[in-house]
């Protein structure tokens, strides 16, 4: 049980006033030595810095030369969801080498915490802290290359959101990770549970199946997925107040009956990206969406803390 040290030793260290709590350190000085160590963990593994800046180099190369200047037809209105949407799933995927980190670190996690070297919320707090810096560098790395690479909206404060909002969701991506590592007894456990979620969360985003289209039973799912809240809000950033035309193509050609005979007259199914987001079922505001995926990312710190405090997942 987390916080128990031998009674000879905390009533001989009580006696000689060498401490007053169960651990040595205060809690600050415990989360700078924790922080510092996850911190220098990452640079006794240059294999897994060099992977991950691969991935991102080369996500940025695929996905900026498939979505390349996206025009602002119809055609242009799926292709930007597309291209969010993938956004959205790219941080849950990248999110998986936590599985296996919060793994590692449990041997070391349970003998030091058992001889009272620091607290369950100063370790998590640590852990955190420690992947904040490489998750922004990984979001920055990604998503400002394909944002100008794609044409999407050149505005400084639609740009500022967009950021904003990707780095909060692939925050909430390595939360239920950390939260699954915690929770689960064993790595094989985590990896089913986080792809089986992850895998309902995707298809009841609100994008391969629209919220209108889908299923009654399946709308719970909907509002429980961090996935859909991290969508709308990317979609109502770009798509909000956006002009869109069929000028250069994207026309539907309607065959229309006349006194001369059947015409063929063309319709722009969409004017404007408001008029997509209603198709969508898309209906309250970015900061909303927001606010509702970094209530999910604190859930999931809680459930991590929690697990961490409570589960044992190994004996001697």
């Amino acid at each position: 049980e987390e916080g128990i040290c031998p009674q000879e030793v905390l009533s001989s260290a009580r006696h000689t006033s060498l401490w007053t709590s169960r651990y040595r350190l205060n809690a600050l000085q415990q989360f700078r030595i924790l922080h510092k160590r996850a911190s220098l963990g990452y640079w006794r593994k240059p294999e897994l810095a060099v992977a991950k800046f691969f991935s991102a180099v080369m996500m940025t190369v695929i996905l900026g030369a498939t979505f390349w200047d996206l025009p602002a037809d119809p055609q242009g209105l799926n292709e930007r969801g597309s291209l969010l949407y993938f956004l959205c799933l790219f941080g849950c995927i990248n999110a998986f080498a936590m599985l296996a980190l919060v793994n590692e670190e449990r041997p070391c996690y349970y003998r030091e915490r058992a001889n009272c070297c620091y607290s369950s919320v100063t370790y998590c707090l640590a852990f955190i802290a420690s992947e904040l810096p490489y998750q922004m560098s990984a979001a920055a790395m990604v998503t400002i290359p394909v944002y100008f690479m794609s044409g999407l909206q050149l505005d400084g404060y639609i740009f500022f959101k967009y950021i904003f909002l990707y780095i909060v969701s692939s925050m909430c991506s390595t939360g239920i990770c950390l939260t699954a590592g915690s929770l689960s007894t064993s790595l094989e456990m985590a990896t089913a549970f986080v792809s089986l979620a992850l895998t309902i969360f995707a298809l009841t985003a609100g994008y391969v199946l629209s919220k209108e289209e889908m299923p009654t039973p399946y709308l719970s799912l909907y509002y429980i997925n961090f996935i859909s809240y991290s969508l709308s809000g990317f979609l109502i950033n770009e798509m909000s107040d956006l002009a869109v035309s069929c000028d250069n193509g994207g026309a539907i050609p309607i065959p229309v009956n006349s006194t001369s005979g059947i015409q063929i007259q063309e319709f722009c199914p969409f004017s404007s990206g408001d008029q997509y987001l209603a198709l969508l079922g898309i209906e309250t505001g970015f900061w909303e969406n927001w606010a509702i995926v970094l209530a999910f990312y604190s859930l999931f710190l809680f459930l991590f803390w929690f697990g961490a405090k409570f589960v044992v997942a190994q004996t001697r």
